[in-house]
């Protein structure tokens, strides 16, 4: 009996083996292979479909009808992972929100790569055309775009960053104290305070909390010197 197990067949195969099991005819196979007629047939149109099948497209074809329905499987978790970056930059940012210039520049051009894959699906499905440069072209803006989404969310200041890091945002005092308050430590220590006195802002070069000053500001502190100056704020 023929195995079948030995890899899935395409979608072109297995429209060329429901065709051969249908013209296979069915009392010849019970007469000669009784309670397993089915099996076998079924056996049979399988060898028949992917035989015919590696007839047409020819060797270096069959290898690489095999290599895309593996990159289709990566562009679908290339894809889920998009999604998920997708869905949690918009719960970081709202219609105010300056972001980077760099920022912006990736999330349009992650846009225009998924527009041209989409384009170029949608007129493969009309026109049942295969195009294995085109396609070739599609698994590498995946692989490019997945590798955006992960910068994208590594986009933010770490307890490395100095204040001088801040200079090229559009409101470096305004990105500065949002990345404070984004730290759960800080947040756990500003929800101890009474509700008026919760204010953290910048006056000159001293950052305030609430009506007492948590330390004078230079180029060269960290974002780690100051959460580490607010949790001493009593």
């Amino acid at each position: 009996m023929y195995n079948l197990n030995e890899r899935k067949l395409t979608g072109q195969e297995l429209k060329k083996r429901e065709k051969y099991a249908k013209d296979l005819p069915d009392a010849e196979f019970k007469k000669r292979y009784g309670a397993d007629w089915k099996s076998v047939k079924i056996a049979t149109a399988t060898k028949m479909a992917k035989e015919d099948v590696n007839e047409e497209i020819g060797p270096k074809d069959a290898s690489d009808a095999g290599e895309y329905d593996y990159e289709g499987e990566m562009a679908i978790n290339d894809l889920e992972t998009v999604l998920d970056a997708a869905e949690d930059i918009i719960e970081m940012i709202d219609d105010t929100t300056n972001l980077p210039e760099w920022c912006q520049a990736k999330i349009t051009k992650a846009a225009d790569y998924l527009d041209t894959v989409r384009d170029y699906l949608e007129a493969e499905n009309e026109a049942d055309e295969d195009d294995d440069e085109v396609k070739e072209n599609v698994i590498s803006n995946l692989l490019t775009l997945r590798r955006q989404a992960k910068d994208i969310l590594e986009a933010t200041f770490s307890d490395r960053s100095k204040i001088k890091d801040f200079a090229r945002e559009k409101n470096p005092v305004e990105t500065i104290i949002k990345t404070l308050q984004k730290d759960r430590q800080v947040i756990a220590h500003l929800n101890k305070r009474p509700r008026f006195d919760r204010a953290l802002y910048m006056d000159g070069e001293e950052l305030i909390l609430g009506d007492s000053v948590v330390l004078r500001v230079k180029d060269s502190t960290t974002i780690a010197d100051i959460k580490k100056a607010i949790l001493k704020v009593k």
